[in-house]
């Protein structure tokens, strides 16, 4: 918009459109009566052994090094035979992720691989209304995902 109808000698003035603005605190406000309403801390500690027992059957996979986290916050972290160099083993893992990160969408499944140091991470946070179904799916999604990284990459 400051494009269009601003000027190059003058700095915008305001801030965002969602800080403060009535509508968006009455948005917040209504979500937050619907956590409390629903219970859903409740609900993911009720479900967080479940979530985590599904994510740990994909721990048979050589690519998968380890799993970590709490509750729907999970993360999957990988051994992609990064190269001894740290550039070049950087350069790899953000490769993965990058390629793990497309696979996944392309599956139905929205989370964030990231390069951390030399190692891919896959973090893995379901709604908090997600359940067993919503596990399975996760769990299908993210399996074919790694296979086909391991396929990619010679893993």
């Amino acid at each position: 918009m400051q494009a269009v109808v601003g000027h190059d000698d003058r700095r915008p003035q305001g801030g965002l459109t969602f800080g403060g603005h009535p509508a968006a605190a009455a948005v917040a406000l209504a979500n937050l009566d619907i956590i409390e309403v629903e219970d859903l801390p409740g609900r993911v500690r009720d479900h967080a052994t479940q979530f985590r027992a599904a994510l740990a059957t994909l721990c048979d996979l050589p690519i998968v090094a380890d799993l970590r986290g709490d509750g729907y916050f999970l993360a999957l972290e990988l051994d992609a035979d990064s190269p001894s160099d740290p550039a070049k083993a950087k350069a790899h893992a953000t490769a993965v992720s990058k390629f793990l990160t497309k696979r996944t969408y392309k599956l139905g499944l929205t989370c964030r691989a990231a390069a951390r140091g030399a190692e891919p991470v896959i973090q893995l946070s379901p709604p908090l209304i997600a359940g067993p179904q919503q596990f399975d799916e996760i769990v299908t999604a993210t399996r074919v995902a790694l296979v086909d990284a391991m396929g990619e990459f010679d893993l």
